[in-house]
């Protein structure tokens, strides 16, 4: 069986989780989010209060016990994209995420294109075959959602 992570629990978290619960057979669900929104989810996903820092994001990932195949989904911000990029690949896990984000202390006002290229293809060239499938700038985070 499948398990699912997913970080951020704003307005498109919700929304995924719902769509995730009503579309798919997936049961074994994990929500992280630095704020107490356990109140927002039903009992049967496990919720963990945690803000993901690069001090802490292996150790609390690690703890999920996540398998070869298993999905990280996130709708976060100042989440660090390549450091998720290279934690999934080196664990064989699915990664999907809405936009680049760096750590927190290392945030931009403006991230350009090309940069945000740049960053995929050095770490396509690092991780190579070893990942499973990685969806990148999926969504219109935050320009035509909002």
């Amino acid at each position: 069986m499948v398990k699912l992570t997913l970080i951020g629990l704003g307005m498109m978290g919700l929304v995924a989780l719902n769509g995730i619960q009503l579309y798919t057979k997936i049961k074994d669900i994990t929500v992280i989010d630095k704020e107490n929104k356990s109140d927002k989810i039903p009992e049967e996903v496990e919720f963990i209060q945690e803000e993901l820092r690069k001090d802490n994001y292996e150790k609390v990932l690690n703890s999920l016990k996540m398998k070869e195949g298993d999905i990280i989904i996130d709708l976060s911000v100042y989440v660090c994209t390549s450091c998720m990029l290279r934690y999934c690949a080196k664990n064989k896990l699915h990664y999907i995420v809405t936009s680049y984000e760096p750590w927190k202390d290392k945030a931009k006002t403006k991230i350009t294109i090309s940069e945000d290229m740049s960053v995929y293809e050095r770490i396509k060239k690092e991780v190579g075959k070893k990942c499973k499938t990685m969806f990148i700038n999926s969504g219109c985070n935050p320009g035509s959602i909002t």
